[in-house]
């Protein structure tokens, strides 16, 4: 059963807790990173809210990036906003445009997709 946007939960994150709650989900989640300054960021926020019908993940995990600047290191994120698939504790990379059926259509090819490399540190 795909759930509504209300029943959604969102799990902010920093990089304190960031990779020991990635590799610890098994369900999926998003992973969303962005800042408030950004207008992107703020669009793909408000676009997952938006979309009650669709299959998506029960658990959206937002990260702002001026609290985690460790993590965007380790995945050498430059651009914001990032979005990524977690899938059994590992990332997979969604590239999209900022429009429902764009952002369904990337969601689907990252579940199919492999892993990002990204791995926390030893």
């Amino acid at each position: 059963m795909t759930p509504t946007a209300a029943a959604r939960r969102v799990e902010p994150l920093t990089d304190r807790d960031a990779w020991p709650r990635i590799e610890a989900q098994r369900a999926e989640a998003l992973l969303i990173i962005g800042a408030q300054g950004c207008g992107a960021c703020r669009r793909l926020r408000a676009l997952l809210h938006t979309l009650d019908e669709v299959d998506l993940p029960d658990v959206i995990f937002d990260v702002e990036a001026e609290r985690a600047p460790g993590l965007l290191a380790e995945l050498e994120l430059f651009h914001l906003p990032g979005l990524y698939l977690v899938r059994d504790g590992e990332l997979h990379v969604i590239q999209t445009e900022l429009s429902a059926s764009a952002l369904v259509a990337a969601i689907a090819a990252a579940r199919l997709s492999p892993p990002a490399e990204a791995r926390p540190p030893a």
